[in-house]
């Protein structure tokens, strides 16, 4: 790489004297912005981490753990190995985390000049006039070597304006940049410091709990948009809100709908499983159409037997039994009876696309499913753990009459517990 100051300095030469000539600080402001940003940065803080790199100078994120975070999964590949282990995006995920220094000195020289003026003329410090074109100019002078000693591989979290994301946990990161090692911290309500954010362990990707289905009417779909059927719920989940965009918040959100409303409903993305029988247990997944024909297109087998489909625009799949369903309606008072919230639960599955409904033998059925956002990944994780496989099916949920013998190091017993919450009382009319 080119030295960085010249590289900088480069830039800003030839637009000195139009910088220096500006009278209003908004549109010097922009103009500074526009050089100094942009791709400009992006490639010039790139290259400055791939020379650092390559001299053994970058150190790994010390607390990452099992966390998911696009920028330090980005840094710890360039780390262990050199841009060619980098993915697609990933420059820009490196980026960010340099971005605050960067940032903060183009910034901070633009705004010196303006407070500077506003101090000498008393005025708000939206103009220049004041100021001689030689101060101008002498601060942008300056510029490469205030943003070369920025970027010397240490920063503190509270100047950083990039958050790193946890998609596991949902936490809200920042970065102390110690030497060119990024620690991961966090804000400390009860010092209202930043500390170091505690390493994560992996998660077993798949987890099992249990619903009943009194009647053996299972209904499925992304969600029930029947009237009453949100306000019932609310009424037993308190509006109680989930960081959804999260695993963990996913995995709560599941567990307080079974828990508190005794109903199951899971994460996809926007895959639309397709239900499929084997034998005792119902398959949700996406089969492969191809892996039925051989090289000379000859069909060689049957596919599984598909007894339902789903519309996840939602990208959640809702799975309760018809009376479950009822009792939520009915709490919402919006019926005069059950008779009638059944109806409106039958109009609502007969009419719309990718609402299922399966009649199986009451009782207890096994839900398994990937922990968090897993279920829209195809990577074979029920099969690794020993669901004997279906050759072109990649299962993204199952549920079973019996509990399935998998390996459990890879499944997690919840331990959540239906709710099982009174009916609410028949309304002694109907009340809208």
């Amino acid at each position: 790489m080119p030295d960085l100051r010249q590289t900088i300095a480069d830039r800003l030469t030839p637009h000195l004297d139009e910088l220096a000539a500006h009278t209003a600080f908004e549109p010097f402001a922009d103009q500074l912005q526009d050089l100094l940003g942009g791709d400009f940065q992006g490639n010039t803080l790139f290259a400055l981490l791939i020379e650092k790199q390559a001299a053994g100078a970058l150190k790994p994120c010390p607390n990452l753990g099992d966390r998911d975070t696009h920028s330090m999964r980005a840094w710890n590949r360039l780390v262990s190995g050199g841009p060619e282990a980098l993915l697609a995006y990933d420059n820009r995920s490196l980026t960010d985390v340099l971005q605050s220094p960067w940032h903060t000195v183009v910034f901070d020289a633009a705004w010196q000049l303006r407070e500077k003026e506003a101090s000498e003329e008393g005025k708000r410090g939206k103009s220049l006039e004041s100021l001689r074109t030689g101060e101008i100019r002498a601060t942008l002078e300056a510029l490469p070597d205030t943003l070369v000693g920025a970027l010397d591989g240490t920063w503190k979290a509270w100047r950083t304006v990039h958050d790193v994301h946890c998609n596991i946990t949902g936490e809200r990161l920042k970065v102390d940049l110690r030497d060119w090692e990024p620690v991961l911290m966090r804000f400390d309500m009860d010092t209202r410091n930043y500390v170091e954010a505690e390493a994560i362990g992996a998660r077993k990707p798949l987890r099992h709990m249990e619903m009943d289905l009194p009647t053996g009417e299972l209904l499925i779909a992304d969600w029930f948009r029947i009237p009453g059927f949100n306000e019932g719920l609310e009424q037993l989940t308190k509006r109680r809100e989930f960081n959804i965009n999260a695993d963990d918040g996913a995995d709560q959100q599941t567990q307080a709908y079974l828990e508190r409303a005794g109903f199951v409903s899971i994460t996809v993305g926007n895959t639309s499983p397709t239900i499929y029988r084997d034998g005792e247990m119902m398959r949700l997944g996406w089969f492969d159409e191809d892996s039925l024909y051989d090289e000379d297109g000859e069909k060689t087998r049957e596919g599984p037997e598909e007894i339902g489909s789903t519309c996840t625009d939602l990208w959640w799949v809702t799975m309760a039994d018809k009376q479950v369903i009822t009792d939520l309606l009915m709490r919402s008072e919006k019926y005069a009876d059950r008779d009638a919230a059944g109806a409106a639960i039958d109009a609502y599955v007969e009419g719309t696309y990718g609402a299922t409904r399966l009649q199986v033998e009451p009782g207890p059925l096994h839900v398994y499913a990937p922990s968090g956002h897993g279920a829209d990944a195809q990577d074979g994780r029920f099969v690794k753990a020993g669901l004997p496989e279906i050759e072109g099916l990649d299962d993204q949920i199952v549920l079973s009459r019996a509990p399935l013998e998998l390996d459990p190091r890879m499944v997690l017993e919840t331990g959540f517990k239906q709710g099982d919450p009174a009916p609410a009382p028949e309304p002694e009319g109907l009340t809208t």
